[in-house]
């Protein structure tokens, strides 16, 4: 027997609400942004490409 989405959001709601504090824009809240600022307010490193590989290997 296979259970959907539907079936979750039906058996398990507390999983599926949204809170109150949360953001559906996808913006962050004031809270996570001051949190942010006090935990030094640094981004994310940049990607940096891997190391080539010298030699192949055949």
């Amino acid at each position: 027997m296979m259970i959907g989405k539907a079936d979750f959001e039906r058996l398990l709601p507390e999983i599926f609400r949204v809170r109150d504090n949360e953001s559906l824009t996808g913006q962050p809240s004031a809270e996570c942004v001051a949190r942010w600022e006090d935990d030094g307010g640094r981004t994310a490193p940049a990607k940096t490409p891997p190391p080539a590989v010298r030699g192949g290997f055949v």
